[in-house]
């Protein structure tokens, strides 16, 4: 189902991202299992791509984007843990994942960082060779 999704992507991305900005609970939850749902059962490289540019943009001043798209960076490492050729497919995007890294590390919200930090511990676990001491 990986290849089959990943035109679907380009137009139902961005807009399901959008929604986690919403105040209403409802969308930012269903938002949140769909994109949760899609990294698992798709393994889209290209959605760190969307959740960069989104938070790049409107969606980084949104509190709850920000603690959505930490939970999503969860999923998508630990969906990279569990296929390797996932994970083989997401080394080109490592600076976008790493960007994100580091801005929900420094962010304001204590969950985004408490899922910043869950998401580096798995980081230094499955790519060892690029954790810099």
């Amino acid at each position: 189902m990986c290849g089959s999704f990943s035109p679907l992507l380009a137009p139902y991305g961005p807009p399901l991202l959008r929604l986690l900005c919403r105040t209403n609970k409802l969308y930012i939850q269903r938002a949140s299992a769909t994109l949760t749902a899609i990294i698992t059962h798709t393994k889209p490289v290209a959605l760190a791509s969307h959740i960069a540019n989104e938070w790049k943009h409107e969606g980084g001043k949104s509190a709850s984007y920000r603690i959505a798209c930490s939970e999503l960076l969860v999923a998508l490492v630990n969906a990279a843990i569990e296929d390797d050729d996932f994970k083989a497919k997401l080394e080109p995007k490592m600076d976008e994942v790493e960007w994100l890294l580091k801005q929900a590390a420094t962010d304001r919200e204590a969950k985004a960082r408490a899922e910043a930090k869950k998401v580096w511990d798995l980081y230094k676990q499955t790519w060892p060779e690029r954790v810099q001491w």
